[in-house]
């Protein structure tokens, strides 16, 4: 076998010294693991696609970076298997499917960090062009034939174009300009809830790219009432993943269920209820006819990266819109010497760098205090683009919402306690938007109080 056909080991480490012996600048098992990630999970796709196929040393990393670059942008997938067949003889000369085999070794288990691999890839790009740079300078004062000034001057030039050979990133006011107006008047597809209370917080619905809070004391419903948001979401069919952290997915269903025909759920789990032939008939009949948008992830004890890693999968599996996580303070993972608020606030931080990244939105719950003020931390409340706080007796089925905090538009509430923005149905038991006669029985509450 010859020397450009031989099979290279995508993991091997190629070590480029300067004449000092300073350390390494390119790694490339580095490149192999983000290689591999990307082939295991094109999900990641979002988090790396500021690299360049410049970052890159092995010339064969190179290839399969840009070819799947080019299909990811295209909006198809990038499989051992596709590439195999796009690029043909050229992978043989580095080893054919089997490279690709060794590459998605090495990075699968890299998937939940991806984004700290993909920077120090391209860190390590920098250095070597830094290093270029420093070896031309110093075989020109070698040398010693050109004036000082002119030497530094040609250093300073040659800095710069190292810093721009990469990925340019920044761009100009009138770029931005543009694309802020392009997406204010944009209508921006919105996924209802079907509560009129918080749609009406939202103004209209959930919108991609934001993080959304909805903040409420112990015992008050928040489970329930996003499982009675992600019902709504599933029957006008928009996609989406629910992520507990407590309350098995079960338990979720079995409400919707009774829901469905109009009882508690209480009846279904009671086999000596007279009705219950009946009852457990018209069940079949509902799951016959229900429609299947919703992906439930059950994570007790997840950490950040498990639901980073769960999030980026239904994207890229389920073609996600949306994902709702019951609560914040459940997410664990926190780093010794790290406080709980810091590691909360970090846990926000990144949720909501996930949707923008991903363009999708995330709906999280959160625990509060009597004031509505977070437990543990304010993180969420900062890091969200809308908190929003529930309001409900656990004795009533009256519930409204305040907002606490709004980044696109005035703080409005959804519902006052004289004027409920949803209501706490014991069929399910589930939220629903107040009808008719729920105004009808507030006023006569309203009469008899006056009299």
């Amino acid at each position: 076998m010859t020397a450009d056909r031989r099979r290279r080991e995508p993991g091997a480490r190629v070590v480029q010294l300067d004449q000092r012996g300073a350390a390494p600048t390119a790694n490339l098992t580095l490149e192999a693991t983000v290689l591999g990630a990307l082939l295991a999970e094109n999900g990641i796709w979002p988090e790396i696609s500021f690299l360049s196929g410049e970052d890159f040393a092995e010339p064969a990393h190179q290839i399969v970076f840009e070819t799947c670059a080019e299909l990811l942008g295209a909006g198809r997938a990038a499989t051992p298997g596709i590439l195999s067949q796009r690029l043909g003889a050229d992978l043989q000369a580095y080893g054919g499917s089997g490279f690709l085999a060794d590459l998605v070794a090495y990075g699968q288990t890299a998937v939940p960090a991806i984004g700290e691999a993909a920077r120090q890839l391209r860190a390590a790009t920098l250095w070597r062009r830094l290093q270029a740079v420093g070896a031309r300078l110093q075989e020109d004062i070698r040398q010693g034939g050109d004036a000082p000034e002119e030497v530094a001057s040609a250093a300073i030039r040659a800095l710069e174009e190292a810093l721009l050979g990469a990925k340019p990133t920044a761009r100009s006011k009138r770029e931005v300009a543009r694309a802020a107006y392009e997406m204010a008047v944009r209508d921006e597809p919105r996924a209802e809830t079907g509560i009129e209370g918080l749609d009406l917080v939202t103004q209209g619905g959930l919108v991609a790219r934001r993080l959304y809070a909805i903040g409420a004391e112990f015992g008050r419903g928040k489970t329930i009432l996003l499982g009675s948001i992600s019902h709504n979401l599933n029957a006008d069919g928009v996609r989406h993943l629910f992520l507990s952290m407590e309350t098995p997915p079960e338990d979720i269903e079995i409400r919707n269920i009774a829901r469905g025909i109009g009882q508690n759920a209480t009846l279904l789990n009671d086999p000596t209820h007279p009705q219950t032939k009946i009852l457990r008939r018209n069940a079949e009949r509902y799951l016959q006819k229900l429609q299947d948008h919703t992906w439930y992830e059950f994570l007790p004890g997840a950490t950040m990266d498990d639901i980073n890693r769960a999030i980026l999968h239904a994207v890229h599996r389920h073609k996600v819109q949306g994902v709702i996580i019951d609560y914040w303070q459940l997410i664990r993972g926190r780093e010794k010497g790290v406080s709980e608020e810091a590691h909360l606030r970090d846990c926000a931080n990144r949720l909501a760098a996930l949707a923008r990244r991903l363009g999708i939105w995330i709906l999280i719950a959160c625990q509060t205090d009597a004031f509505g003020k977070p437990l543990v931390s304010p993180g969420i409340l900062q890091a969200a683009s809308l908190f929003i706080r529930l309001q409900r007796d656990p004795n009533d089925q009256q519930g409204f919402f305040t907002t606490e905090k709004s980044n696109y538009g005035p703080l409005a509430d959804g519902g006052t306690p004289e004027s409920p923005g949803m209501i706490f149905d014991l069929q399910g038991p589930y939220f629903r938007s107040p009808g008719p006669e729920d105004h009808a029985m507030m006023g006569r509450l309203d009469a008899e109080d006056r009299n």
